[in-house]
């Protein structure tokens, strides 16, 4: 039931092109996604105190731009990931 409910969600978002699809490409479809891993730093703007989040940033790097204000901010550098 539930399964079908979630069929039926994705086909009203979807529309015809799901349709479309032969029906063994979209049971093959089903398991192939990829999986990554991010480390996201997080930041807050002095001037406007707004946060903002950059992802993979290089851990020495002390001087970052606020994408909400535009101000250069400086921020200690993290040591060793710390």
């Amino acid at each position: 039931m539930l399964k079908t409910r979630l069929y039926n969600r994705i086909r009203r978002a979807v529309g015809d092109r799901l349709e479309a699809w032969p029906r063994q490409l979209r049971r093959r479809v089903r398991g192939t996604g990829e999986r990554s891993v991010e480390a996201l730093h997080h930041f807050r703007c002095p001037r406007c105190s707004k946060w903002f989040a950059i992802g993979d940033a290089p851990w020495n790097r002390d001087k970052w731009y606020c994408p909400w204000c535009g101000i250069e901010g400086h921020y200690n550098p993290m040591e060793n990931g710390r």
